[in-house]
């Protein structure tokens, strides 16, 4: 399974978890307003890449792709929880 905690994102506080289906994307892209290419593009992924794992769902986890793409989420203040993706808060953000 990839370590979702990435050195560079040890200061959030409730590090994010992997989404559990194609579902959970989606309901991240909306949150933001993104298209699939918008998500594919802040990601570093291909079009056909979040398509597929929207379609697909990401059990077992997608590994280097779906790490990408909750990166790319979190880059911009969402993260996955159980059950759904959350905004982050300043309450959320550990202090130093």
């Amino acid at each position: 399974m990839v370590d979702m905690q990435i050195d560079k994102f040890r200061w959030v506080k409730y590090p994010s978890k992997p989404p559990r289906n194609g579902r959970e994307i989606q309901a991240a892209r909306a949150l933001l307003g993104w298209t699939q290419d918008d998500l594919a593009q802040h990601s570093g992924l291909h079009t056909k890449s979040v398509s597929y794992w929207e379609r697909h769902g990401v059990r077992p986890v997608g590994g280097i792709a779906v790490r990408d793409m909750v990166l790319a989420f979190r880059d911009h203040g969402l993260v996955f929880i159980n059950g759904g993706v959350a905004l982050m808060t300043n309450d959320d953000i550990a202090d130093g």
